[in-house]
């Protein structure tokens, strides 16, 4: 049996292994072990399991990962969610759908300080569809908000997973980080107007006269005019109930939140921003001192937010807190080592340096093998989660596409964000399931129609980053 052919059988076994719902991290070492047997020998690949796990994850530049998940989850169990929204919709009150470009302005900014894309959904989730309902929103429309407010947790940095690519491809981190900034923000703007033009249309549609189902199925708030709940939702953003954690106190919001209690949050989030993103951006900070000395903020927030509840519920919240950063950072360092053995694999049979020198005779352009690539991985990302696909696909198309002389950031940017879709996009789907599971209203039918418009919203968007490679490579070739 040939390199190829061996290479052909070993992905066939973690694709199998996959559907039999088996952790990634343990499929990619299973099927890399026997792609290693088949290669080399029994000897060779119980070697290389004997060193591998040391080598692939013992890296300073690791570090940045524990420390990114640590600050999201401190972020997470105190009151910046509920704060930053209560901000958003208050500026946003009397903007057509305020409530949700509000909601898609508090999940970047929560994305701008977290880095965990479903507890973000989830939370941000639960602070706003019920709001969103009550204003009128349609619950397709209301739960394809907060699905694809989700996926900004990718793109915007701290983002887990541009650091995960980053330490596939042995990237620059800050380059890539850094990178995810515009694009990010470009894509809330775009999913903002988009809201704002269906809430225009659905005012112009609906007359005083139109039943409350029509409100409810319209997909927007009624016209100014009428003195209805939308009326009240938007210009009052009281928060409703958070809903209880599930091991541990939640902090109840205020019944009408203050100015003052609003711009807590926009403090926060400046100051969290400033510190990771600000820091790397100047050469102040490395990401992993910035992740570090950003979990130790979010720490002293979550402290303040926390006085005054004794000691047990503050102990309870920090266990937790802990315990899920350590959770998910083993998950991450898992995955990282079935990806080192998976790699390990591909490198030892030189397929995709073959395929590399073989693709390079080809009279076609490099932009255009990235294109047919970047089409392909939308239907693989509709039956696998995000990390499988980066883990399974990047270690053998990076050395293919940089053959061409392609930009490695540009390319990986675009890559996160076309992986990104399989979030939301049925059959899989993660974020569109959390988001149905957390909030009682809505199922995962609703969740997966009202998601649909945005996916082609984010098409337009990789396209445009295609086509303008400089909003994505700009930012990151100012980095000190």
């Amino acid at each position: 049996m040939n390199a190829t052919m061996i290479v052909l059988v070993a992905f066939a076994v973690l694709l199998v292994l996959i559907a039999a719902e088996m952790p990634i991290a343990f499929a990619m070492i299973f099927a890399g072990g026997v792609g290693l047997v088949l290669l080399r020998s029994f000897e060779v690949t119980t070697a290389t399991f004997a060193s591998l796990p040391f080598t692939s994850t013992a890296s300073y530049g690791l570090t940045v990962i524990p420390m990114y998940i640590l600050l999201g989850a401190f972020a997470l169990h105190g009151r910046f969610a509920d704060q930053i929204f209560a901000f958003a919709a208050r500026i946003l009150r009397r903007a057509p759908g305020g409530l949700g470009v509000a909601t898609v302005g508090a999940s970047a900014v929560f994305g701008a300080v977290s880095g965990s894309t479903a507890a973000a959904a989830v939370t941000i989730g639960r602070l706003t569809v019920p709001r969103m309902l009550a204003a009128g929103y349609s619950r397709r429309l209301a739960g394809g908000i907060a699905a694809i407010g989700g996926t900004l947790d990718c793109i915007i940095p701290p983002s887990i997973v541009l650091v995960i690519y980053a330490v596939l491809t042995q990237q620059s981190t800050a380059a890539m980080l850094v990178a995810g900034i515009v694009p990010g923000i470009l894509s809330a703007i775009v999913y903002s107007l988009y809201i704002m033009v269906r809430a225009l249309q659905a005012s112009r549609h609906i007359t005083v006269e139109s039943p409350a189902s029509e409100l409810v199925t319209a997909g927007g708030g009624p016209p100014p005019s009428s003195p209805s709940a939308a009326t009240v939702a938007e210009s009052e953003p009281a928060p409703s109930p958070r809903a209880p954690d599930l091991d541990g106190p939640a902090l109840e919001p205020p019944a009408r939140p203050s100015a003052g209690y609003m711009t807590v949050g926009l403090v926060k989030a400046t100051i969290l921003f400033g510190i990771v993103i600000g820091g790397i951006y100047t050469g102040v900070f490395t990401p992993t001192e910035s992740g570090a000395i950003g979990a130790a903020a979010a720490l002293v927030m979550l402290l303040i937010d926390f006085r005054g509840h004794g000691g047990r519920a503050l102990g309870t919240v920090l266990k937790r807190s802990l315990s899920e950063a350590a959770a998910t950072t083993s998950m991450v360092v898992a995955i990282i080592f079935g990806a080192a053995v998976f790699s390990s694999m591909l490198v030892v049979s030189k397929v995709p340096q073959r395929l590399a020198a073989w693709m390079s005779q080809l009279d076609v352009p490099g932009p255009l093998l990235l294109a047919i690539v970047l089409l392909l991985l939308i239907p693989l990302g509709m039956f696998l989660e995000t990390l499988s696909i980066l883990t399974i696909v990047v270690p053998f198309l990076h050395p293919v596409l940089l053959a061409f002389g392609l930009d490695p950031v540009w390319v990986g940017i675009l890559i996160v964000k076309v992986v990104a879709l399989g979030m939301i996009t049925p059959p899989v789907g993660i974020i569109s399931f959390v988001v149905a599971g957390a909030v009682r209203e809505l199922n995962v039918v609703d969740v997966f129609k009202g998601v649909m418009p945005f996916v082609v919203i984010d098409l337009v968007l990789v396209a445009g980053l295609f086509a303008f490679p400089e909003l994505v490579t700009w930012l990151p070739a100012h980095v000190t």
